[in-house]
């Protein structure tokens, strides 16, 4: 007998639960508008965020691996999100740091790619990169606009 009210009020709160999930969702793009980017996650835990452009184009990628990795497998990964046939001829590196690690800036015709990496002995190891594609704009929320 007191079994059925139970699973009466579990019905109840579950669909209360879905129903508010699905509201919220909805609200924030009625409040704010469509996102200005996606966020993945690639490789062993390596998390890609994406932004696009008001076209819908991608002008951003940034990508951190869970751990630092060494530059030849982080180059592998960056393959996958702008190959090198698609960044066009390197025009420039810059390399600002110390033994410890620094930034590193490869500009590329069509992509800039900047990755800070750290030291480990004698290995250069990459913590996080950006990769902006040129002559595209980012996307920006209507607040950064009026700024």
């Amino acid at each position: 007998m007191i079994q059925r009210p139970v699973s009466i009020i579990l019905i109840i709160f579950f669909l209360v639960l879905v129903a508010g999930t699905t509201q919220v969702e909805n609200d924030w793009r009625a409040r704010y508008g469509p996102p200005m980017g996606e966020i993945y996650t690639i490789h062993e835990g390596t998390v890609l965020r994406i932004f696009y452009s008001g076209e819908g184009k991608i002008c951003k990628a940034i990508v951190e691996p869970k751990m630092a990795m060494l530059y030849d497998d982080f180059e592998n990964l960056l393959q996958e999100i702008a190959p090198v046939g698609d960044r066009g001829k390197q025009t420039n590196l810059v390399s600002l740091g110390n033994s410890f690690g620094g930034v590193v800036a490869e500009l590329y015709e069509r992509v800039n790619i900047s990755l800070s990496t750290t030291a480990d002995g004698s290995n250069i190891k990459v913590e996080s990169a950006t990769v902006n594609w040129k002559g595209i704009e980012c996307k920006l929320p209507e607040r950064a606009k009026s700024l």
